[in-house]
């Protein structure tokens, strides 16, 4: 079944603050208003804290052409969309889920941001930036309506104490996210990802 609309994982965190529902993020009601600034925002840092299945990728990480890397022996691009880095390894990792150690760093030549590590033809597991609201599951959707009533309770209500409580709700949220994404991919080793994808 399709997940929910932008608009109405919009409604479910106005609804937890209290606030009347919206029609259209193009409407000019402070609310719409104040949704269609904290969407991305929220979306995010949603993605980032509840790590949920549908927008996990594994892809093989390109060497960077000309980034030279200190103490590391390799350099590799920065996957497109990615919004957090979780893993890298490489295919003859007999346990992938406990990775290898890298770092994310800066190449101000380039304005790019790297992966050095010293995985040889690493693979990398992170979180897609995924927009589309049809993928969204259930335990996803709570998590997002959470982080999108804690960042309107301060515009739409002027009340601290209500998004701090919303911003609680927000972090317990995340974590069933992962305990219920971890309950689901009990699958070998080398498949704990929801889908993997070429060259980065």
């Amino acid at each position: 079944m399709p997940g929910p609309s932008q608009v109405s994982i919009i409604n479910g965190g106005l609804e937890k603050i209290a606030q009347s529902p919206i029609v259209a993020l193009t409407d000019t009601t402070p609310a719409s208003l104040a949704a269609a600034r904290a969407w991305d925002p929220a979306l995010r840092a949603s993605l980032r804290e509840g790590k949920p299945g549908f927008a996990t990728a594994i892809v093989a990480l390109a060497l960077h052409d000309t980034y030279t890397p200190l103490h590391w022996d390799y350099a590799y691009k920065y996957p497109a969309n990615c919004l957090n880095m979780l893993l890298v390894y490489n295919s003859g990792e007999t346990d992938p889920a406990r990775g290898q150690n890298f770092r994310e760093l800066y190449d101000p030549d380039t304005n790019e941001r790297v992966i050095v590590t010293n995985v040889y033809q690493a693979y990398g597991e992170y979180i897609y930036l995924v927009s589309d609201t049809t993928l969204f599951d259930p335990s996803f959707v709570k998590v997002l309506e959470y982080r999108l009533a804690a960042d309107l309770a301060m515009p739409l209500v002027a009340d601290q104490d209500l998004a701090k409580k919303m911003n609680e709700n927000f972090r317990v949220a995340a974590s069933e996210c992962n305990r219920y994404d971890a309950g689901e991919q009990q699958a070998p080793a080398k498949q704990t990802s929801t889908f993997v994808t070429s060259r980065g």
